[in-house]
């Protein structure tokens, strides 16, 4: 009897350790309903005016580095010469149709490095993106293979990190994101 006490205290502390582990998410911007898929989930842009429409989904909790953010994610919408993105500690990784980016809330860097080329990617197809940040750099994977390394010094040591995505100004569209998960962090 005292070992199947135990053994209860043991599941209860890992189960709240494993609930403590995995962020809960916040929507930014736009709208998210709850998917059929458990963990699954449909976020729409806001549809406001201006440059672009976006939808955005934060971690509530500061995740710290260094972590591996994992997403299963495709567009619903027409746009796929829009981005999708994953937002990271100090910036941004943008993924579009065939490229990807990374934008570091520096407009005359970005110009300078461009988007990088990315064979196969598709928005309107199902991808898993993994984005792996510590310290020193960012690498970005696209089903399983690398797709691109940004050397990027982050001083900080935790940050709020989420996906999103872009639209049509004025018009409401949508990313289905299958899996949203962050590994290798303590928040």
């Amino acid at each position: 009897m005292r070992s199947v006490a135990i053994a209860i205290a043991l599941g209860i502390a890992v189960a709240a350790r494993v609930a403590e582990a995995e962020p809960t998410w916040t929507t930014t911007r736009g709208a998210r309903t709850v998917g059929r898929d458990p963990g699954s989930f449909i976020l729409y842009t806001d549809a406001t005016p201006g440059r672009f429409s976006e939808g955005a989904v934060i971690s509530k909790q500061p995740i710290r580095l260094p972590f591996r953010l994992d997403v299963t994610w495709r567009r619903l919408g027409p746009e796929a010469g829009r981005s999708m993105h994953l937002t990271v500690a100090g910036g941004v990784v943008l993924i579009k149709s065939g490229k990807l980016a990374f934008w570091a809330y520096d407009d005359v860097a970005f110009t300078k490095a461009g988007w990088r080329s990315v064979t196969g990617l598709r928005a309107h197809d199902e991808h898993a993106v993994s984005v792996v940040q510590d310290h020193r750099e960012i690498v970005v994977s696209i089903d399983g293979a690398e797709a691109a390394r940004f050397p990027f010094v982050m001083t900080m040591e935790t940050a709020h990190i989420g996906v999103g995505m872009k639209g049509a100004t004025g018009h409401r569209t949508a990313i289905f994101v299958r899996t949203l998960a962050v590994h290798g962090s303590s928040q």
